[in-house]
């Protein structure tokens, strides 16, 4: 037995009629006609496993113990073909659903921990349907069937998802002693597949100085309100040696000792403001990171769809050929 297109196979038997009693001097069997017509074998009842293709017979004279003795036998050629209907609703349509529920493990947002065990969830599930399609199958080594190769070809789309959903958890989370990127991951990864997946660019970037490098449209790190504050911040720095001048314009202290007072206040301003900007530029390097993940996310979605829908039409596509 061929169970290479299971279930969209097709299967042939040799049915032989003869007698052992008497040779074909005594007894001589002849077909009626040389092929069997669909109606006369569907007349004996309709199988809702298999349809009746076509049929043939044919005699042929065999030698057993000795030349001189001959005997007639009938040979029956019939070819069935199998109805796919019940294995297309139980275990095809059900297998492609759970396929196209591994797509949502890239729609969920890349900080989402769920994205791994929704993952492992869909692969325990077809590992125990996989269980139950092969109870189904006919035990044999000599081929796969197309049905299993499809089964094996869905637990490899479900893996892929789960190591895709964790490198993308892993970069999504990076650790801040990890933050420098080297030059070809944001040349690949932040320039160039962003652009061939036609993403929204990085709204900022930080070069190699630690400058911020403005690309596009941008989410400003301030809101409008925080920017015209930190403006009004600076204005009022610039000013701090003139409100100084005045407090202590009738005081007992002397210029020398207003010039310190000011010195320490712009020494903590200017303190908080290098503070400020390196917690900048580590956020925005903490962005960068996060905008990889996304990228690689997009990517293992579209590489998905595509090798899912190649892929499934490659093996169903076979038996056609059948």
């Amino acid at each position: 037995m061929d169970i290479r297109y299971f279930p969209f196979d097709t299967q042939s038997c040799n049915v032989y009629v003869a007698t052992w009693q008497y040779t074909a001097d005594l007894l001589r069997l002849e077909p009626m006609t040389d092929s069997l017509s669909t109606e006369i074998t569907n007349s004996v009842g309709e199988n809702t496993e298999w349809f009746f293709e076509s049929g043939t017979m044919a005699v042929r004279l065999v030698n057993s113990y000795s030349p001189l003795m001959t005997w007639s036998v009938l040979i029956m050629s019939l070819t069935f073909e199998r109805r796919p209907l019940y294995y297309i609703i139980n275990i095809i349509l059900p297998a492609i659903l759970m396929s196209l529920l591994t797509l949502l493990v890239y729609v969920l947002p890349c900080d989402c921990a769920e994205k791994k065990s929704f993952s492992i969830s869909i692969f325990i599930s077809m590992s125990v349907f996989n269980l139950i399609v092969g109870s189904l199958l006919p035990e044999t080594s000599g081929s796969v069937p197309l049905i299993g190769r499809f089964h094996l070809f869905n637990m490899a789309f479900v893996s892929f998802s789960t190591l895709v959903a964790t490198v993308v958890l892993r970069i999504h989370h990076r650790q801040k002693a990890n933050l420098e990127m080297s030059f070809w991951v944001r040349r690949v990864f932040i320039e160039l597949i962003p652009r061939l997946l036609m993403m929204e660019k990085l709204k900022s970037l930080v070069n190699d100085d630690g400058d911020f490098v403005r690309r596009g449209k941008i989410h400003p790190l301030t809101s409008p309100g925080d920017a015209g504050s930190m403006k009004t911040k600076s204005v009022n720095v610039l000013d701090i040696e003139d409100v100084a001048d005045g407090m202590y314009e009738d005081s007992h202290y002397s210029r020398h000792q207003k010039t310190d007072v000011v010195e320490d206040i712009l020494g903590e301003i200017k303190g908080f403001g290098e503070k400020a900007k390196l917690k900048q530029k580590e956020q925005m390097k903490f962005e960068e990171w996060r905008y990889v993940a996304l990228v690689i996310d997009r990517l293992g979605l579209y590489s998905s769809i595509f090798a899912f829908t190649i892929g499934s039409m490659y093996i169903f596509a076979e038996s056609s050929g059948n």
